[in-house]
Order: structure tokens, then sequence, then C-alpha cells
């Protein structure tokens, strides 16, 4: 019986590798700069029919406690598998894990970006400042999907026997999906999204691209501080009053 389970969870894994799995990520960016991670990945319907439930409990249950070791609230999700893309069929039902971690801005590291990505800045996203006036943010990441599924965990009977799955990948020559919606608190100056919506503050990347092996994602927007701004204004009117007070006492002084 652990023979056959250990096959068909190799079988699964394969399975998983080969266009039945879709990764959909959703980063959330707030005012007060809280930053919420989340990642829905999702097997299918069709794997349910080829693979017995105790497979699929076994492999999810050890990704569930894979995610929760690294700190993120993981659940099992069970639901339509659209991800982003909103036009799909509603008989074609999914289950998988979804899983969620929140930062503050300032204490998020670029190593907390989930399996996939990089930033090509020293943070995960590059925040420069004008006198306090004006912050500017930058995101600058690379994701690829077999580097996701490289870093997935689907068995531990697959770990113990060191498979190397991104061979398996090429084996297949078919990819998975992979989607990312980001939103962010001000509208976006600057992008590359596969589309972005009317108030420019949710940008949506398809992050799979059949010519690459990777996928570029660039995202820059700009917060004012109006309290800074309204504060210089007084203290430059101020500095304007003080000499012109100056002047005008100044010219009292004078003895004709």
């Amino acid at each position: 019986m652990k023979k056959l389970i250990y096959l068909s969870t190799i079988l699964l894994m394969m399975v998983l590798t080969t266009g039945c799995v879709k990764y959909s990520y959703n980063i959330e960016i707030d005012k007060n700069n809280n930053v919420s991670v989340e990642k829905i990945q999702t097997i299918d319907a069709s794997v349910f029919d080829a693979y017995d439930n105790e497979v699929i409990d076994k492999s999810l249950n050890y990704g569930k406690s894979k995610l929760e070791e690294d700190g993120y609230e993981v659940s099992v999700y069970e639901g339509v598998n659209e991800g982003v893309n909103k036009e799909v069929n509603k008989e074609d039902k999914s289950r998988g894990l979804k899983s969620k971690k929140v930062y503050k801005l300032d204490k998020v590291r670029r190593s907390d970006l989930p399996a996939g990505f990089k930033s090509n800045n020293k943070n995960f996203i590059e925040t420069k400042s004008l006198w306090g006036i004006k912050d500017t943010y930058t995101i600058d990441w690379t994701y690829s999907v077999k580097e996701a599924i490289s870093n997935s965990k689907y068995s531990e009977e697959a770990e113990k026997r060191d498979i190397n799955i991104e061979e398996l990948i090429s084996s297949s020559g078919i990819k998975p999906q992979a989607e990312l919606v980001i939103k962010i608190p001000y509208k976006s100056i600057h992008d590359n999204a596969t589309s972005i919506s009317k108030d420019n503050k949710e940008l949506h990347w398809n992050l799979v691209d059949e010519n690459n092996d990777s996928v570029h994602i660039i995202l820059k927007y700009e917060k004012y501080n109006y309290n800074a701004i309204i504060g210089f204004i007084a203290l430059l009117l101020a500095g304007v009053g003080f000499i012109i007070l100056y002047k005008v006492l100044k010219r009292d002084d004078v003895v004709y």
C-alpha cells in the first residue's frame, strides 16, 4: 500500500508540473504601508478523477505543513479556479492551498517574496523620499514559474528521493498557469502590467511567457505627504514674512 501511495504521489507531482496547476498571487499595499501577500495554488478537477483522495490529501497536507513552517496562514482552498481571469467555466472546480502573510513595508525583506519571485532591487519594494514631501515606490521583480514549482513541496517521498522537478517540467513541454494581481493605494505612474483598472490602482500580470523562462514585473507609484507640503509652505511663508519684517524695521532705523 505504501509503495502504491508513493508511486501515485510521484505521478501526481508530475501532473502538477504539466499544466494542471495554477498559481494566483495577490499582493495588496494599503495607505499605512501594510503589505498583504497571498498565494493560491490550485489543481483542476481533472486531477481528482485520476488519483485517489488519499494521495491528493496527503500531498496538500504536506504542502500546508511546509508553508505553516514558513509562517504563513494556510487553508485548503476549494472553489472555481478563476484566479485573475474571471471568464472561466463555472463547472471547472479546483482544490489547493491558500496561504497568506501580512508585513509592514519597512520590515518586509526581498526574501519574503513567494517562491518564483526575485527582487532586482535591494529591498522587497524600493522606496525613495524627496525631503519627506514625496515618496516613490518601485517594484522591479522577475518571476519564473519553473522556480516556483521547484520550490513547491508536493511530496515528502519525492524530496527524500531527490526528484528533479525541473527535469519533469522540461520533459513535459507544458507550462502551468500563473497570474499576479497587485493593488496599490495610489495611481500607478509607470508599469508593464498586462491589464490595469480604470483608477490605475489594480494591476494584473500574466506570469507565463511561452517565449521566455521568466517574466519581468515593473510598477512605480508615488505618495505625496500633504502635511509635510503644508508645513513646508508655512515655513517658507514664515521665512518670507521674517525677511519683509526685517527690511521694514531696518528701514525705520535709518536716520535722515
